[in-house]
């Protein structure tokens, strides 16, 4: 029956590759007891590893151009004709000399000559000779290149997928991955369970986060917005904003004594209360350099664990030109809320612009919660016009200047959600 070996598999009979195996050994022979140098011989084995690497690595005969040698290039004939036997070695596995485009003289290995077992033996063969007669190293040539017909097929085991190891169900005797994280029963499974691809300490996270928003929900529906609307639903007249203007290098007073976060020390206007939260910041970026490993799970806890509720966000609004607006919010609105808190402070319409905080710069996404985004207790944020277009003067609302400036200092009152 004709045969059904797939192409560049050996289909010779064993007359024709015995003769080939006895023209590369003849050839071989001749180029180790030429006259060429040692070093010349040494670079025309390495030359040979590498056309017949080329064709190993080509397996489904794609590329042409690993198949055909030029016999009229330069560094070919300095390299591999110059050696006597050099050529024929070639010859010997299975390459045939044609004529190519403009007179051209070329070797080419056809689909009908190529053998990959007589090419693997002849690499082997270069080798034998190399090491044995001229005192070459194996890692002189070329490694072997891999059969790409045989890919090993790819492993179930997936390492971005978490996997789960029960030792209490092991020491028991039971399968200890018979439960899987994100399947039902997952460490409890009902509210405790893992979603799919979730880590124990990413699971605890995502509650104490819940737990957050929800004791968030409840002081805010307990401080004046109405039951059963949301904090975000919850507009500038349910929640007294205190605003007031600031002018170019002013801050607000300190809030008398005995009044809402006044504290003991007599209380701190904005400026003491940022220069706070900044100087947290710091420690906790050395904290964290000198801190040993840790996930981002794991550091995402020790922070929600530390977190508090407070009163409400006071954020300075500060324009280019160094006028500035303080107010207050709660916590759980979004900077879309500070969006519109601005422009009804002001006197005019204003050209588009948008909110960013700095150093670094970063923009602000009106639809984030404050708390989201890093503006609690306290927070300066920017004001960049579009286009670089700035309105002219006048364009605050001029009462907002002689407003309640004491009430607009009072500090946010922080409660211990774990404490």
């Amino acid at each position: 029956s004709p045969s059904t070996a797939p192409p560049h598999t050996a289909t010779m009979d064993d007359a024709s590759a015995a003769s080939r195996a006895a023209a590369r050994a003849s050839a071989l022979d001749r180029m180790i007891s030429s006259s060429s140098p040692p070093a010349e011989t040494r670079t025309a084995l390495i030359t040979l590893s590498k056309y017949i690497g080329a064709v190993l690595a080509d397996p489904s005969g794609s590329d042409s151009r690993k198949r055909t040698i030029n016999e009229d290039n330069a560094a070919f004939g300095r390299r591999v004709a110059s050696v006597d036997g050099g050529t024929d070695f070639l010859l010997g596995c299975g390459f045939r000399r044609r004529e190519g485009g403009e007179g051209r003289r070329e070797l080419f290995l056809g689909d009908a000559d190529e053998d990959r077992s007589a090419l693997l033996d002849a690499r082997r063969e270069i080798v034998r000779v190399g090491t044995g007669r001229l005192g070459m190293a194996e890692g002189d040539f070329p490694g072997a290149p891999p059969d790409k017909r045989d890919v090993v097929p790819p492993s179930s085991f997936d390492p971005y997928r978490t996997s789960s190891y029960n030792s209490n169900f092991a020491a028991h005797g039971a399968d200890p991955a018979s439960v899987k994280p994100g399947e039902e029963g997952s460490r409890g499974g009902g509210r405790g369970a893992c979603l799919p691809g979730e880590t124990d300490a990413e699971r605890k996270v995502r509650h104490l986060k819940e737990k957050v928003v929800k004791m968030e929900e409840k002081a805010v529906s307990g401080g004046g917005a109405a039951e059963g609307s949301s904090s975000a639903d919850a507009g500038p007249a349910a929640f007294d904003r205190r605003m007031c203007a600031l002018r170019p290098g002013e801050n607000p007073p300190a809030p008398p004594a005995g009044a809402e976060g006044a504290g003991g020390g007599g209380g701190r206007g904005d400026a003491s209360l940022l220069a706070g939260r900044a100087r947290r910041m710091q420690e906790e970026r050395e904290k964290k350099e000198n801190a040993g490993f840790t996930t981002k799970a794991m550091r995402d806890m020790e922070k929600l664990k530390k977190a508090k509720l407070y009163s409400h966000a006071q954020i300075r609004v500060v324009f280019p030109d160094g006028i500035s607006l303080s107010a207050r919010f709660r916590p759980t609105e979004r900077v879309g809320a500070v969006v519109e808190a601005v422009r009804g402070a002001l006197s005019c319409a204003l050209p588009p612009f948008e909110l960013y905080v700095a150093p670094p710069r970063r923009t602000l996404d009106p639809t984030s919660r404050l708390a989201d985004e890093n503006l609690v207790p306290a927070a300066r944020v920017y004001v960049s016009w579009a286009g670089g277009t700035a309105p002219g003067p006048g364009y605050v609302r001029t009462e907002l200047f002689t407003g309640n400036r004491a009430a607009a200092a009072v500090v946010p009152v922080g409660k211990e959600v774990f404490g």
